[in-house]
């Protein structure tokens, strides 16, 4: 009698596992497609935000590729704002290089300019001679469609015991528009070479002077104020290539110097 109980109670286990693992078969069989199934249902007509970084990036892309062909003096009028736009600082992953990288494109920038003697200076860094750096980068927008983009950095180098200070605006392709020199030993603008007198030898550009008389310096130059830094003319050119017109403006006191390119004015 125990043994038949034994056996039946033996049985019965065996069906109830039998059945249990069926059951868990089944479920792994289509409960999946069930539950997919009702969370689409769910999502039906329901709006959700997408990432802010989403946007962010697919933004940034959009404004990069749409730039790619813009010209330098597009470029340039986007920052000045003949080409209406907004400017703003941005965050370094948006640029094409790295923050040193540019710094290093700057300094070769003004070596090249010093070469001509269009710059006082060249920013070097040697015993005797350190300089310490900012960069910040910007890029301005134009507000008609939101995606034409000039990117730009606007690089700080003050020497060690800061009797010299130098700020440039330069576009990622090394193209400098703006650079200035402040030095409290003074500056010798009579050093500098005239560039419109450098210019007007040559034939590959027109250039024509421009005018100065009841100009004044800070009210041309439409990067950074210069208001009460009392400067005076230099030169002031405008340089003709193809369909491209640039103005070219020096200026300097005794103990500043600025050098800039900038879109002629339509």
């Amino acid at each position: 009698m125990k043994n038949d109980a034994e056996k039946r109670k033996g049985k019965w286990k065996f069906w109830v596992m039998a059945v249990f693992a069926m059951v868990i078969a089944v479920c792994g069989i289509f409960l999946p497609g069930r539950i997919l199934k009702w969370q689409s249902n769910l999502e039906n007509d329901t709006v959700k935000a997408v990432s802010q970084e989403y946007y962010s990036a697919a933004s940034s892309a959009t404004a990069r590729n749409a730039s790619l062909n813009l010209k330098t003096i597009e470029r340039l009028q986007l920052i000045t704002g003949q080409w209406e736009s907004t400017t703003q600082q941005i965050s370094a992953y948006e640029m094409e290089i790295e923050d040193y990288e540019a710094v290093e494109l700057a300094k070769a920038a003004i070596a090249e300019l010093c070469a001509q003697q269009y710059y006082p200076e060249e920013i070097r860094t040697a015993y005797g001679n350190w300089y310490t750096w900012k960069a910040v980068p910007f890029k301005a927008v134009d507000t008609t469609f939101g995606i034409y983009t000039a990117y730009y950095w606007k690089i700080e180098f003050c020497k060690y015991d800061e009797s010299a200070k130098h700020t440039v605006y330069m576009l990622e392709d090394g193209t400098v528009f703006y650079a200035q020199m402040e030095q409290k030993d003074g500056i010798n603008g009579d050093a500098i070479t005239n560039v419109f007198q450098r210019q007007a030898l040559q034939s590959v550009y027109v250039v024509e002077s421009i005018s100065t008389e009841n100009l004044l310096v800070e009210e041309q130059v439409p990067y950074t104020s210069l208001v009460g830094q009392d400067l005076q003319w230099k030169s002031y050119m405008r340089l003709t290539s193809e369909e491209d017109v640039y103005q070219i403006l020096q200026a300097y006191s005794k103990d500043s110097y600025v050098w800039c390119v900038m879109p002629e004015k339509q």
